[in-house]
């Protein structure tokens, strides 16, 4: 899969690649190959600071869901020593993974995590703006205002 440069040059691929609403901005601006040379640096730096901040709410995910993977092996153990049966563990094993979603969307974590990412985007967007003619600004800002604010607060 990932040996496959062909792969990138299917229909499918290109097509998917019109619609990615940054490469289309980016795009219509009209880089120079300094530019794109910054702006590749300031995309590297976002997945990194995005990466970031996912790891940070991945480990403190792991952490909450380390009891429950301790009751669930528990319950698969009691099943395969004849200790409840099938029935039980199925039941079980649903009010489990009830509490496991529930601790889920209880992590403050994840509103540390969609902060960070927040401020991860805010800092690319400055950052593309930063190095663009007025011309290309124009354009820019205007793409920028139409683009939706990401809400941390909102019900999942």
């Amino acid at each position: 899969f990932c040996d496959n440069p062909g792969m990138y040059n299917t229909k499918m691929f290109q097509e998917r690649r019109r619609f990615m609403p940054m490469a289309k901005i980016l795009r219509s601006l009209q880089l120079d190959d300094a530019q794109k040379e910054l702006v590749k640096g300031f995309m590297f730096d976002f997945r990194l600071c995005h990466k970031e901040a996912m790891m940070g709410l991945r480990e403190t995910e792991r952490d909450l869901l380390a009891p429950i993977n301790e009751q669930r092996r528990l319950i698969f153990e009691a099943y395969k020593n004849g200790d409840i049966t099938r029935e039980e563990a199925t039941e079980q094993l649903k009010l489990l993974a009830q509490e496991a979603r529930q601790l889920m969307q209880e992590n403050t974590a994840r509103l540390d995590a969609c902060e960070a990412m927040k401020e991860c985007r805010r800092l690319l967007l400055a950052n593309i703006g930063g190095v663009l003619t007025e011309e290309q600004l124009v354009k820019w800002n205007e793409w920028l205002s139409r683009l939706p604010e990401i809400d941390c607060n909102r019900e999942r």
